[in-house]
C-alpha cells in the first residue's frame, strides 16, 4: 500500500506539490483604458474587451459592451477620446 501512495505522488496523481512558480497563471490582458468609455467608471477586466485595431477596450459591464458596439463611429470616437490612456 505504501509503495502505491508514492507511486501515486511521484505521478501527480493524489498529491498535488507543485511548485508555486510552475503553477499556470494566466497572462493579463493588457486594456487600453482603465475606465469603462459608457460609464466613466473602473472596467471590470472579467469581461472580454473589445479589440478595436492594437486598442482592447474594457468595459464596466456586458451592458455597456453593448451599448458601446450599437453607436456609431462618431458616438464611439468621442467617448473614446476620454478614456484612452
Amino acid at each position: 500500500m505504501r509503495e502505491l501512495i508514492l507511486s501515486m505522488c511521484l505521478l501527480g496523481t493524489a498529491c498535488s506539490t507543485a511548485p508555486k512558480e510552475l503553477a499556470y497563471t494566466p497572462e493579463p490582458i493588457p486594456f487600453s483604458n482603465e475606465l469603462c468609455p459608457v460609464t466613466g467608471e473602473p472596467i471590470d477586466t472579467t469581461i472580454e474587451p473589445m479589440a478595436l485595431g492594437p486598442v482592447k477596450l474594457g468595459f464596466h459591464s456586458r451592458n455597456c459592451k453593448i451599448k458601446f458596439g450599437k453607436m456609431s463611429a462618431a458616438e464611439q470616437r468621442q467617448k473614446l477620446s476620454a478614456v484612452l490612456k
